[in-house]
């Protein structure tokens, strides 16, 4: 049995569609997939009959695609057994579709100056990541379908937290949390997320779920209940640490590489104010880390917010390496 073959049964090798044959069918078709990964069945499923068996297993109706991602993360739960943590990168992407005429069920998508051509649908992605950059699988995603009305931005947005599009973020780290209390008990995941995490919900939902970290990079320069602003804080913090560090930059050519970049990094401990609106505030008590380079070209500055304990420059330095992980994630929705 080759590695493509173990691949599968390790990953869908309990999965349950509710008939062994199709199970089974699932099961060639994903080390099919991993053998000639090409985004067509009919480019990756080299033989006829294999081609028509997997048709039928992908427009089967009793087949859920529920089913299917559970198998994904038991796997991927198995895989974390024994590790006393895990980075978690969660973010968004889209997968678009040419739909000029609107008949496929699918929601606008992409930048404006597609004038609606472009649609699709939405992803939320969470992925475990070990400590040393090394792609675990799968632990929870999620999909929907933007609507075509425009809606409110801003604190002009009256809807309740659950009916946001940034509820997404919080579901993620709920169902992720389930599953690994439920098949890796002992794993404390730490979340990882860009700008797009920086809100209450997230920090809040940390202190609620409990045994959870997470490591957001700021957005805003928010207010502190001591009237100082954030960012201003943490610059003028002392410098806990100086080191070099593999990161991802941009080249001249517009290509991303990893190179060793010197780095400053400061610490702050404070505590912001948070609000949607006027009915909806609150303060939490959080540590801000401060990572800085001195390259002229595209120089590196990151404010992120975290939940970790950080009383020394070691623990600081953890979670910037918990943050250069996040990259793994777009590399996973580009692929």
């Amino acid at each position: 049995m080759d590695d493509n073959h173990l691949w599968a049964n390790e990953e869908f090798g309990d999965v349950d569609l509710g008939d062994h044959r199709l199970n089974a069918r699932l099961r060639t078709l994903a080390c099919d997939t991993v053998a000639a990964p090409c985004g067509l069945l009919t480019k990756t499923v080299k033989t006829r009959a294999r081609r028509e068996a997997a048709f039928r297993l992908v427009e089967n109706h009793r087949v859920f695609p529920d089913a299917i991602a559970a198998s994904t993360t038991r796997a991927t739960c198995r895989r974390l057994a024994g590790s006393p943590t895990v980075f978690v990168a969660v973010d968004q992407s889209s997968l678009a579709f040419k739909d000029p005429h609107r008949v496929k069920g699918l929601g606008p998508t992409g930048p404006l100056r597609n004038k609606g051509c472009l649609r699709g649908l939405e992803v939320m992605s969470s992925l475990a990541v070990s400590a040393d950059g090394q792609v675990q699988g799968l632990l929870g995603q999620q999909w929907w379908v933007r609507s075509d009305e425009r809606t409110p931005g801003g604190k002009s947005d009256k809807r309740a937290a659950p009916h946001r599009e940034s509820a997404a973020w919080l579901r993620s780290m709920v169902e992720v949390s389930a599953s690994m209390h439920a098949h890796c008990p002992g794993v404390r995941p730490c979340f990882v997320m860009d700008r797009g995490g920086d809100f209450y919900g997230v920090f809040n939902a940390a202190h609620r779920l409990g045994n959870v970290d997470v490591i957001v990079r700021s957005a805003y320069n928010r207010r502190l209940t001591d009237d100082r602003y954030l960012h201003d804080v943490v610059h003028k913090a002392p410098v806990v640490a100086r080191v070099a560090r593999l990161i991802r930059v941009k080249s001249d050519n517009g290509r991303c590489r990893r190179r060793l970049v010197p780095l400053e990094v400061r610490v702050a401990h404070v505590e912001a104010h948070f609000s949607f609106n006027k009915q909806n505030r609150g303060t939490a008590r959080l540590t801000v880390v401060q990572v800085r380079s001195r390259r002229r070209k595209q120089p590196i500055s990151w404010t992120l917010l975290t939940t970790c304990t950080v009383a020394s420059a070691a623990d600081a330095l953890r979670v910037v390496d918990g943050y250069c992980l996040r990259w793994r994630i777009e590399d996973f929705h580009r692929s």
